[in-house]
């Protein structure tokens, strides 16, 4: 019995050790902190240039209740081969399908201010209880591909009830 006890008191303390330190997956990362990563998708050009940013809420035309029920996080705003992404993730948290209105909104430094006209507004469908992550890319004319984003904004534009 006491050899038994041995090579068992030897084995969780060797797994004790390897979890204390932080044992590796082979590539140097931790398992908990082996993400997939949107850069790591084979033959995807890396995203460049990111800047977080915070969705703007404010929305004349939004009924409130339909403008309370939709969650917004995760926002922020890169380069991409030559086009410039914006990324929003959304949640419906009503019991109701709803049709979101946005504007991919993002500031370039010396460029101005980007995709608050009319004709830049995105749309989703969302299910109710739906979570979903936007991602829009817009190609700005008369500044170099990479130009520094000095803010990401997107915001509302409408929301109403879904078919």
């Amino acid at each position: 019995m006491g050899r038994t006890k041995k090579p068992l008191i030897g084995a969780a303390v060797a797994i004790s050790v390897m979890v204390g330190l932080g044992a590796t997956n082979g590539n140097g990362d931790s398992p908990k902190s082996a993400r997939p990563n949107p850069n790591d998708v084979p033959g995807a050009p890396a995203i460049t240039g990111r800047v977080f940013g915070v969705f703007r809420r404010s929305c004349a035309r939004c009924d409130q209740t339909l403008k309370s029920s939709v969650r917004t996080d995760h926002v922020w705003c890169g380069w991409q081969a030559g086009k410039v992404l914006i990324h929003v993730t959304m949640r419906n948290t009503s019991a109701k399908d709803l049709i979101v209105y946005w504007h991919p909104s993002y500031v370039l430094a010396r460029g101005g201010e980007r995709g608050k006209s009319l004709t830049s507004v995105e749309s989703a469908d969302f299910n109710a209880h739906e979570h979903r992550r936007l991602l829009a890319k817009r190609d700005p004319k008369g500044v170099r591909d990479g130009t520094k984003i000095s803010t990401c904004k997107p915001s509302f534009a409408l929301i109403v009830r879904g078919p």
